[in-house]
């Protein structure tokens, strides 16, 4: 086995206990202990899930290439950019890297995932408009609400 990655899980499990400790052990076991093992099984569930339908979906974009490829490509995307939080476009290169692992061309795998960023883009919008128009509010009102009822108004017949 090779050193190097031996001694980068060493090096990740000990910040990963150096944070611990830095942050206090008490508050993160309060933390663990407060979700509780059925929580957090059920968090990891519904994640693992929703990864592995993302990833049948951006095997939409890649015809003839096996499901579990695509799966793969999106656990290592999300993945990466989890692991490397400065450096979000990391977990697309490591997405289109696995895909090519996968025999997926590396044109391929960066044309389908910047579709496949879109697509995810445009799944997103509604929820961000729905919290901007929860949290910008004009004289009490949300705005969507006072647009709503002003194109209502401009919309019945007038005498």
């Amino acid at each position: 086995m090779k050193m190097l990655p031996v001694l980068l899980i060493a090096a990740g499990i000990a910040a990963m206990a150096g944070l611990v400790l830095h942050f206090g052990a008490g508050s993160v076991a309060a933390a663990l202990l407060a979700v509780g093992l059925a929580g957090f099984a059920s968090v990891t569930l519904i994640h693992t899930v929703l990864i592995a339908v993302m990833g049948l979906a951006w095997q939409v974009l890649l015809p003839g290439t096996k499901p579990w490829v695509a799966v793969w490509g999106r656990f290592v995307r999300d993945a990466a950019a989890e692991a490397l939080p400065l450096s979000q476009l990391g977990g697309f290169v490591f997405g289109v890297r696995a895909l090519q692992l996968g025999r997926v061309s590396a044109i391929g795998g960066a044309l389908s995932m910047s579709v496949d960023l879109v697509m995810e883009l445009w799944a997103k919008l509604p929820y961000f408009v729905a919290a901007a128009d929860e949290r910008i509010s004009v004289g009490g009102q949300s705005v969507c609400r006072s647009l709503d009822r002003r194109f209502a108004a401009d919309q019945r017949p007038r005498a």
